[in-house]
């Protein structure tokens, strides 16, 4: 029986800009051609995977993306973050007050964690109960150390786990760990399928 239900954060409770070449749209003088796959600059990889600081990382940004001051840089990279997906606050108190506990599995980073965690900004992600990022944990999805990190949380069996992500590997992995999952389209609202979902898993939630 269900018992968390566990979310990514981006493409799932958060809209974001997922390729540089939108992230550096706005930026002047960014090169013209930019990568559309984050994890293709391999600095911003090692960075979500706790692997190197937030200083180094802005710096190889900067030259990379031929920005001029820090300050550019941090802009560039918290310009992936949109907003939060419409309904997803009322989705996540919805599902606590009928009982069920809340949680983030998400592959991210120290700057766009410490702006998630603000609940002006970011109700539904600031009030998850058990919260698991890979920059904290040091272990990105799909890899299974991942998921062990979340059921060490939140101290629940993985058969116990219903898991929505927007990338299939990482879906296919949680389902290889024991947990229910549920891939999510992140170019449509997200609230409404997720409730379909959880009504598939005997969990009937209106927003």
């Amino acid at each position: 029986m269900i018992r968390v239900v566990c979310f990514d954060l981006g493409g799932v409770l958060v809209k974001i800009r997922p390729s540089w070449r939108l992230a550096l749209s706005h930026i002047p003088g960014a090169p013209a051609s930019l990568p559309d796959d984050l994890e293709s600059f391999e600095p911003f990889k090692e960075y979500q995977a706790g692997g190197i600081q937030e200083g180094e990382y802005l710096a190889a940004l900067s030259q990379w993306a031929r920005l001029h001051s820090r300050e550019s840089a941090v802009g560039a990279h918290q310009a992936i973050l949109i907003e939060p997906y419409p309904k997803t606050w009322e989705l996540v108190r919805g599902l606590q007050k009928a009982g069920y506990k809340s949680g983030c599995l998400s592959n991210t980073n120290g700057l766009h964690w410490d702006l998630m965690m603000d609940f002006s900004e970011y109700p539904a992600v600031a009030s998850l109960d058990f919260k698991s990022a890979s920059h904290i944990s040091k272990k990105a999805k799909p890899d299974v150390g991942a998921y062990l990190h979340f059921e060490s949380l939140c101290a629940h069996a993985p058969g116990q786990i219903l898991f929505f992500d927007d990338n299939l590997s990482n879906v296919i992995a949680a389902r290889d760990r024991g947990w229910a999952a549920e891939q999510v389209d992140p170019s449509i609202e997200t609230a409404p399928q997720i409730v379909r979902h959880l009504r598939s898993h005997g969990i009937d939630l209106d927003l």
